[in-house]
């Protein structure tokens, strides 16, 4: 795998002669600007001096003023030539640096493709960002997917909402040195066909002073729509998907006291679908590795009958047909289903969780298997009635009842609404092998009659499906239903 001149290594391929950063020489590359008052530590650190509102940032166009492209943008323009300001702005990019913050109680961002942004113009379209943001002070610390859809207008992704991760299992804030990345890039035809879709991807190193090679991928999201509702303020759809280009990446804090320490700053534009190359060569990953000879085949000839499923490489949403898709993986979708996606769209009713406080998915059949699997994420749209107190865990338990995993992912109720939001809880910690009579499932202790939590089922009469739909209260122990669940289990 190709490395930067830090030693990091690369997600993506580079993008062929690409736009390329590395911050080796900090103060004097003109692609690196401050907008605060911080300082030069040596060629490749920099000292965020965080005084309320504080940002720096790398830019395409160095000199870029805030009149250069002002806040009145028109989103309808910018999806359509696919740059907001010139026909370079950086679209898909792989963004990565080293942190050590020491600071109160505030979060850390990183943000693009962006502009201008404003304060005192409402809205400052200019401002319409991606990012990916982590509260620094919270232990363990708290990690977001944002959309600013103006300056200032803030949306948290309503599939990932906001979680914690089992490989951050402390807070940042004086922990030392720590790794955060961020990767955005189109996906044609996402949407549909000509409309495409945005990846995003979130990646940390926990520890790069132990290793800097240790890079993980704690989520990926992607947005199709459904995410923001006043992308109309600034003449593009209520839920504009941000498809095109911009001209800086930001890194940024409202804190208002302490400094955060960056170095082994990179930024590159990618192709995302391509391939690495032999690594021995430059930044490119080198000389394309030759092809090797293979042996001449046997040719078989099988004869039988074959069964073609359809949509095998998406997720399912309608169909009911079994099979690998896209999707899953600990949060970061890059696993397969192993029970097919029920969601609001073809549930039957829905289950208040007041007396019932535990809802899961029972396995009792092996058409399709759950048994076997490994769960590393598990998907179930929500919603709130009311004020709920504590949070929403999900669990595994034993036929018998007793708690076999816990995923550290909780919900409260500032993280729900009033209308169903899937939410994502990660697994990937898990360790336990599904077998018949498990039960997959959330639960919320604390709910009343006027502040409680509601899912979905899908209402059947047959045990064709991978399981039933379980439910427990005080009184009856768990008690099973020919329902199943709204949810997605991932492997």
């Amino acid at each position: 795998m190709p490395e930067d001149p830090f030693g990091m290594p690369y997600w993506h391929p580079t993008k062929n002669g690409g736009f390329e950063f590395f911050g080796t020489d900090l103060a004097n590359q003109d692609n690196f600007e401050d907008s605060g008052n911080g300082t030069f530590v040596d060629n490749n650190q920099f000292n965020m001096v965080t005084d309320g509102p504080t940002s720096c940032f790398i830019t395409r166009n160095p000199g870029f003023t805030e009149t250069d492209a002002g806040c009145n943008e028109d989103f309808g323009d910018n999806e359509s030539r696919g740059f907001a300001y010139k026909s370079t702005d950086l679209r898909d990019i792989e963004m990565k640096m080293i942190v050590d913050i020491d600071g109160g109680a505030h979060g850390f961002s990183i943000s693009g493709p962006t502009g201008r942004h404003k304060s005192n113009s409402s809205p400052c379209c200019g401002g319409n960002a991606y990012m990916v943001s982590f509260e620094y002070d919270e232990n363990p610390s708290v990690f977001r997917f944002r959309k600013e859809m103006w300056h200032v207008s803030y949306h948290d992704d309503p599939k990932t909402g906001q979680f914690t991760t089992s490989t951050v299992p402390f807070k940042v804030n004086n922990h030392g040195w720590f790794g955060i990345g961020y990767v955005r890039y189109n996906k044609p035809d996402g949407v549909s066909s000509g409309k495409d879709s945005v990846i995003l991807e979130m990646w940390v190193n926990p520890d790069p002073t132990a290793d800097k090679e240790n890079w993980i991928k704690i989520k990926e999201t992607e947005d199709k729509g459904g995410w923001g509702n006043d992308g109309g303020e600034c003449g593009g759809d209520s839920d504009q998907i941000l498809t095109w280009g911009g001209v800086k990446f930001r890194m940024k804090s409202n804190d208002t006291s302490g400094s955060i320490k960056i170095k082994n700053l990179s930024l590159r534009e990618i192709d995302p679908f391509g391939v690495f190359s032999d690594p021995g060569g430059g930044g490119d990953g080198g000389s394309e590795i030759p092809p090797v000879e293979q042996p001449p085949q046997e040719i078989v000839t099988l004869q039988g009958t074959f069964k073609t499923q359809w949509d095998v490489n998406t997720v399912r949403e309608q169909s009911q047909c079994a099979g690998v898709g896209v999707g899953g993986g600990g949060g970061g979708e890059t696993g397969h289903a192993i029970f097919y996606e029920l969601t609001e769209a073809n549930s039957d009713a829905s289950k208040d969780l007041i007396d019932n406080s535990k809802i899961a998915q029972e396995v009792t059949s092996s058409v399709p298997s759950l048994g076997g699997n490994l769960l590393n994420q598990f998907d179930i749209p929500l919603k709130k009635t009311g004020t709920i107190s504590g949070t929403v865990n999900a669990k595994i338990w034993s036929s018998s009842g007793s708690v076999i995993y816990i995923s550290p992912t909780t919900f409260d109720d500032a993280d729900l609404t009033t209308s169903f939001v899937e939410k994502i809880f990660d697994f990937s910690a898990n360790t336990h092998t599904i077998v018949m009579g498990d039960k997959v499932g959330i639960e919320h202790a604390e709910g009343t009659s006027s502040d409680f939590i509601t899912c979905e089922y899908l209402a059947h009469a047959t045990t064709t499906y991978p399981g039933k739909y379980t439910q427990y209260d005080s009184s009856n122990g768990w008690v099973q239903k020919d329902r199943e669940l709204c949810c997605t289990m991932w492997s």
